[in-house]
């Protein structure tokens, strides 16, 4: 299997809940451009030092981020393998989530 650089696949979006360190090394060679996560550690490899140098620093370029809870994404990935557009979910209500991630959508009528 050739590596990511040598067959010059780039920009790629990366989504899991809690980035691996193979995640933490696509970032380091450059070959992210977008993490969609729900938390940005690794108890088992310490700090992803990639994704924060690629945050702090934008080293080896920059890196587009999209928080969000773990109980969000597993209701995402639930209603992606239904083939549901999208997911009900009524957690991002009262915390400051959505202040940082738009795409966190909070509906005011609801209750």
């Amino acid at each position: 299997m050739r590596s990511f650089g040598r067959v010059g696949r780039t920009r790629l979006t990366l989504l899991r809940m809690t980035p691996d360190i193979i995640y933490d090394q696509l970032i380091g060679m450059g070959a992210a451009e977008r993490l969609v996560f729900s938390w940005d550690g690794n108890p088992g490899v310490d700090s992803l030092h990639r994704f924060r140098d690629a945050i702090e620093n934008s080293w080896p370029k920059p890196l587009l981020i999209e928080e969000h809870s773990h109980a969000a994404m597993a209701n995402a990935y639930e209603a992606g393998a239904a083939n549901l557009p999208f997911a009900v979910f009524r957690g991002y209500k009262g915390v400051d989530l959505p202040k940082v991630n738009p795409r966190c959508a909070v509906n005011s009528r609801t209750s």
